[in-house]
């Protein structure tokens, strides 16, 4: 809220700025007089009462106490320990802010000088048992591990050896069971494509494709066969009898791409009937599309024998408290 007001001459405005005050609370006044007398007075702001109390008590920040100190790095020639503290209480936007405080100190302890009854080497543990195998078939990683038993002082010598093993497993389940290749039933055959010297197809489909070392999927999918007459019959009546022409088949087209590169995939190829027989000549008994399987090897080679490859060794890390590297 701005309110603006002019007066009189001077010392005419005191009871109107006491009216305002009164009235609207004001937050801040700005006076100014002119020559003649004139006063200028402005309201800038309003004030009004707490809604509650949490609202108007200022909250000062607090830090909490310093904890116990941590155990010394090092039994003797000089290690450290720290303790931390924190805030306890959080400030409001009344109270004194947090200063700028140290939230962790450091100390050193054990200064005193090694004797020679002090130096000691490390040990290892005993190993763990073998993990269990990496994969649940074929061949797999397991591993092994230990810890430090006995730290090393500042004058003795760390245990030799690795923290970790690993060797090669083996679990004598096949990855792919093995399982043959099996073929739908064929289809019933089509009607005859003609009263005399006609043709008759059927199809079918692959039920499920071979698995492991099973039997792979090779075999007609569409086949062909003389009708009226079929194989053997007489001719029915009304056929003519010229010079025999007997059917024929085209060229196989070339197999088509794997359907995939491993796992398993399927390569079609198909012909068509060049000459059709007519007359009473041999008719066509033949199939006419034709499919096998293909790279049935697994696509994370597991027909080739890989061997394992270790990568680079990383910079040891800094030394904190014992003297402990872990090699792996």
């Amino acid at each position: 809220m701005i309110v603006s007001s002019q007066t009189g001459p001077r010392g005419g405005t005191a009871p109107k700025l006491a009216e305002l005050v009164s009235r609207h609370g004001v937050a801040q006044l700005s006076m100014n007089v002119e020559l003649t007398g004139t006063a200028v007075m402005t309201v800038w702001g309003e004030v009004k009462e707490c809604m509650n109390a949490e609202e108007c008590t200022a909250r000062d920040c607090v830090w909490g106490s310093w904890s116990e100190w941590s155990y010394c790095s090092r039994s003797c020639a000089g290690g450290m320990r720290t303790r931390t503290r924190h805030i306890q209480t959080v400030p409001n936007k009344h109270g004194r802010q947090c200063d700028a405080e140290i939230k962790e100190a450091v100390e050193p302890c054990n200064t005193q000088k090694c004797s020679e009854s002090d130096c000691t080497d490390g040990a290892w543990g005993q190993w763990s048992d073998w993990a269990p195998c990496s994969v649940s078939c074929a061949r797999g990683i397991t591993f092994r591990k230990r810890h430090v038993n006995h730290t090393a002082s500042d004058c003795g010598n760390f245990p030799p050896g690795k923290s970790l093993e690993t060797r090669v497993c083996e679990v004598n389940v096949p990855c792919v069971p093995d399982r043959d290749c099996e073929f739908e039933a064929w289809d019933l055959w089509g009607p005859c494509s003609a009263h005399c010297d006609g043709t008759q197809e059927r199809l079918r489909a692959v039920k499920r494709y071979g698995l492991g070392d099973g039997s792979w999927c090779q075999g007609a999918l569409k086949e062909i066969r003389p009708c009226r007459p079929q194989l053997g019959d007489p001719r029915p009546e009304g056929c003519s009898v010229d010079d025999p022409v007997d059917c024929e088949m085209g060229e196989w087209t070339r197999w088509s791409s794997c359907t995939s590169g491993c796992d398993g995939g399927v390569q079609r190829r198909t012909r068509v009937v060049d000459q059709r027989a007519s007359h009473g000549g041999r008719g066509c008994l033949a199939a006419l599309s034709e499919v096998q399987e293909c790279n049935r090897h697994l696509c994370h080679g597991g027909d080739q024998p890989t061997d394992c490859e270790v990568g680079q060794w990383e910079d040891w890390g800094i030394c904190k408290g014992p003297r402990v590297h872990v090699s792996l």
